[in-house]
């Protein structure tokens, strides 16, 4: 998880693992983040005392402004990345453009 904040003041971050069903699971962590601060902490990390599953969601809030991205995969054989989205938006599905690049004998192939 990486966290930003674009604020000049400070902030407090709260980090809730969520199931599939939007259950919360184990404890929130919080974390402090100084005025244009950033983080990055992985999940696994966050929740220590908690089994991460791969249908797990994190839910993000905190006093102030953030921006959110997460870097997952498995290095170096693919990585992706997810902006973070707002909740309180309005919308109830996410799409999620995909974009891969294939390195092979004969060069680069790209699919999407």
């Amino acid at each position: 998880m990486h966290v930003a904040n674009p604020g000049a003041e400070g902030v407090t971050v709260r980090f809730e693992l969520r199931d599939k069903d939007g259950g919360q699971k184990g404890d929130t962590a919080e974390r402090s983040l100084e005025g244009h601060g950033t983080m990055a902490e992985a999940v696994e990390t966050l929740f220590s005392r908690t089994e991460v599953l791969g249908s797990d969601y994190v839910r993000v809030s905190s006093d102030g402004e953030l921006v959110g991205f997460e870097y997952m995969g498995k290095k170096p054989k693919y990585v992706y990345g997810l902006n973070g989205q707002d909740a309180a938006a309005g919308g109830t599905v996410l799409y999620g453009a995909q974009y891969a690049v294939e390195e092979t004998s004969t060069g680069r192939r790209c699919r999407s």
